[in-house]
């Protein structure tokens, strides 16, 4: 089994890749009891899906885009948020996954569908509607507008972290030591 319904929760707090929390404030973002809390993320910690900073009495934690279980539990987050589409929006997720082959992500964010393609002429004649870009133009993106911040990923997960990985890599985040 991959991981539970609160291992998924927890790791999904940080889907944006930046955000540092202590359990204390996971376990009241979730409405679930510290101890339950903290035993779940003691658990993805060891399984390395958390990186931790020990301040005081406190745990920093941040997800682990290196981690493959990470990204698989990020990936479910986004397929149960996926969930609530609006009909057109379920019905462009169908026409993306006919032509999977254009693109490396598709992801929803600040009102606007995103296309990251290595063939925007090719991409844009097939989904006018959408914003076809770059892996650079996205990079440029995630940093300059923090489009990344409430991102719903439509398609290609690990393509759009893979992504995220490399910008964060050369931005300052609350646990850059551990990565």
């Amino acid at each position: 089994m991959v991981g539970s319904i609160l291992e998924e929760k927890i790791v999904g707090l940080f889907a944006d890749g930046r955000s540092a929390y202590s359990i204390l404030q996971i376990s009241r973002l979730l409405g679930r009891s510290y101890p339950h809390v903290y035993n779940v993320v003691q658990v993805l910690l060891e399984d390395h899906v958390l990186l931790k900073l020990v301040v005081g009495n406190t745990h920093l934690c941040t997800v682990n885009l290196d981690s493959d279980k990470a990204v698989i539990l990020l990936s479910l987050h986004h397929l149960r948020k996926r969930e609530s589409l609006r009909k057109h929006e379920l019905s462009l997720l169908t026409s993306l996954k006919e032509a999977k082959d254009l693109f490396s992500t598709a992801f929803l964010a600040k009102g606007r569908f995103y296309v990251v393609t290595e063939d925007k002429k090719k991409a844009k004649k097939r989904f006018q509607s959408l914003t076809c870009i770059d892996r650079r133009e996205c990079s440029e993106l995630f940093v300059g507008q923090n489009l990344n911040k409430d991102a719903l990923v439509l398609l290609g997960f690990e393509g759009y972290y893979d992504i995220l990985r490399h910008v964060l890599d050369r931005l300052p985040g609350p646990l850059e030591f551990l990565r």
